[in-house]
């Protein structure tokens, strides 16, 4: 997907395996997260690719957001950077998710997420 007209950032978007149906709150979750890392790629990577990754596997789904921007500065603590990655965490402990975040300045961040135990999550 291109967002011509706002930027010249490619997103690419892909699923592996095969998605669950789960709850409809845990789904708005995940997509407000997507949504508040993508939005920090096009305020701030200046990135001019990014992708988004999301892989179900039996009971876990995890998901990965990159980019090939420039990084977070070396003398900001990825984990602690910004409102948005607090608000990123807070949602991620709401939900139950693990977060990893890993940054090289010039050369792009990557943040992983992984959610366990979907079933519970998951509509019958």
């Amino acid at each position: 997907t291109s967002l011509a007209g706002k930027t010249n950032i490619e997103i690419d978007f892909q699923v592996l395996g095969q998605p669950a149906k789960l709850d409809s709150q845990f789904e708005l979750h995940v997509y407000r997260i997507i949504q508040e890392l993508i939005n920090n790629i096009l305020k701030h990577a200046q990135a001019s690719q990014a992708i988004v990754e999301l892989s179900f596997n039996q009971d876990s789904l995890a998901v990965t957001v990159e980019d090939d921007g420039i990084g977070i500065a070396e003398n900001k603590d990825p984990s602690k950077k910004g409102m948005g990655l607090s608000s990123i965490r807070k949602r991620m402990k709401a939900i139950g998710g693990s977060l990893s975040v890993e940054s090289v300045p010039g050369d792009g961040t990557s943040i992983y997420m992984e959610f366990e135990n979907l079933k519970k999550s998951a509509k019958i």
